[in-house]
């Protein structure tokens, strides 16, 4: 529930009068005792104006990719087409600074390529092989120079 300027404040001054203790005077509104010590505390600071909901801010979110990065790792991708999401989370994390999982580089070229035949690691890196499930790695055939699929 939502409390204005003008409750919050008659609060802190019921709080402020009270005999008992904070706790006790909080427990039969229902407010818990933290909210009451941020409220306390802006009151503070501030005074009455300061108790007034601001308007609430879009919070950035702790693991999203920024637009930029996960530009820049399709770029790096379309510029090394034969690079495993493996190797391009390594070179894009030896190269640029920042660090990025092999998992994340395969959700971005999965979620920003057109198709799946427009980047041929995507295909590649299919859970299941020949419709047997397991473990499938991808290995270098050094007499071809080319990625193989094992199954183990």
């Amino acid at each position: 529930m939502r409390y204005s300027a003008s409750e919050k404040f008659e609060i802190i001054e019921l709080v402020e009068q009270s005999s008992l203790s904070i706790r006790r005077t909080l427990a039969p509104i229902g407010i818990p005792r933290s909210t009451f010590y941020d409220w306390y505390s802006r009151y503070l600071e501030g005074g009455i104006e300061a108790l007034e909901d601001g308007k609430p801010r879009p919070r950035r979110i702790w693991n999203k990719i920024p637009d930029e990065i996960g530009t820049a790792i399709v770029n790096l991708a379309l510029e090394e087409p034969d690079l495993s999401p493996r190797e391009l989370a390594v070179n894009f994390t030896d190269t640029k600074g920042s660090f990025v999982s092999e998992a994340t580089v395969y959700r971005l070229l999965k979620d920003r390529c057109p198709s799946r035949k427009s980047y041929p690691c995507v295909a590649m890196m299919q859970p299941r092989q020949n419709g047997r499930s397991g473990n499938v790695s991808v290995s270098l055939d050094r007499s071809t120079q080319r990625r193989i699929l094992v199954q183990r």
